[in-house]
């Protein structure tokens, strides 16, 4: 059994639940973990302060692997100059690299792929199909035993709620190629609600984790996703958490 805690959009600044935050670091110690992904949005505004109260909150959780990837809100909005000249430089001061790159943890192999585009997106994702390259060739080359785990911030199917906000701009046959490659499951974030769909790969969305920014059905709620993978299914869990009001679980599915 291979256990991956998900969390995403903390949103560390105006709008993050510190109570949440209290609760999240509580009930992440109670589970045996083998993984924790970062799916994006540390921050509100990419600011130095911010950036270094989630790095603190990070260091709270269990000590096993992190993974991490940025999120739009991980770059500078309004200061311009530091958008154009070093978007990057405070998340890889105080979170780490946010290039594409592989992490073997285990019998798993994990694909993070930077889906921001300073230069050319406010809200919105895209891959480019040198991304998706760089990925297959990985997968490809790890072994046929392997769990293959892909991580973006970006997602890659909407919440069927009306709201089509921050789509992931990719090649029309993403999941396919990574049907192909053998990928098991897809972790983002991005939407502020969670969900799983099951188009090729199964695609787990958190939702905020700690910041008062839900959204549609997940309006005043926060959540965190343990997955767990074994030999023959994958069973996915989601921990709905309130400030002041404690925890509520929920399977989306098995």
């Amino acid at each position: 059994m291979f256990r991956i805690l998900h969390i995403s959009d903390l949103h560390f600044g105006p709008g993050y639940l510190s109570e949440v935050g209290e609760a999240v670091v509580a009930l992440a110690g109670q589970q045996p973990l083998d993984l924790i992904v970062a799916s994006g949005d540390f921050t509100k505004r990419a600011k130095t302060g911010q950036y270094a109260d989630a790095r603190a909150f990070l260091g709270r959780l269990p000590k096993v692997p992190l993974i991490h990837t940025p999120g739009n809100h991980d770059v500078p909005l309004y200061r311009f100059w530091e958008r154009t000249l070093y978007p990057y430089a405070n998340y890889r001061r105080y979170i780490g690299p946010e290039a594409n790159c592989v992490t073997q943890v285990g019998p798993a192999v994990i694909v993070t792929l930077n889906s921001t585009r300073p230069y050319t997106r406010i809200v919105e994702g895209e891959l480019s199909d040198g991304q998706l390259k760089y990925a297959e060739a990985v997968f490809r080359a790890a072994e046929p035993s392997a769990l293959r785990i892909f991580v973006t911030h970006h997602p890659f199917v909407q919440a069927n709620d009306g709201d089509q906000d921050g789509y992931c701009y990719c090649p029309v046959d993403t999941l396919t190629r990574l049907k192909r490659v053998g990928v098991d499951v897809i972790l983002a974030g991005h939407l502020h609600r969670s969900l799983t769909a099951h188009p090729g790969p199964l695609i787990v969305q958190c939702g905020t984790t700690t910041s008062r920014r839900g959204r549609a059905r997940e309006k005043e709620k926060n959540s965190f996703v343990v997955t767990r993978i074994n030999s023959d299914a994958i069973h996915v869990t989601l921990t709905e958490t309130r400030s002041c009001h404690g925890r509520r679980d929920r399977s989306p599915i098995q």
